[in-house]
């Protein structure tokens, strides 16, 4: 079952980080960034990106447990946001 969690200070401040995986699918980006040695998982409007370049994004929902029919994959936690940036 998805889940969305509250959102705290942690997804509400100003991130960065280096792509390490993209794909596309049903109009959205899926994003896998290193943040602070850390992998997270971004969901965005579709945008070109591509392994190893730097981007920024604010805010977001995050959601646990997310199934992407579209990818046939579920992710244990993914935030989806509005936009993100190269940097």
């Amino acid at each position: 079952m998805d889940r969305l969690v509250n959102p705290s200070a942690a997804t509400a401040q100003n991130h960065q980080g280096i792509v390490e995986e993209s794909m596309e699918a049903a109009g959205y980006s899926f994003i896998r960034v290193r943040e602070n040695g850390k992998s997270v998982w971004l969901a965005a409007p579709a945008i070109p990106i591509e392994v190893g370049q730097s981007i920024r994004w604010s805010g977001g929902g995050q959601m646990r447990n997310f199934t992407s029919r579209s990818l046939d994959r579920v992710f244990d936690e993914i935030t989806f946001v509005n936009a993100v940036h190269v940097s």
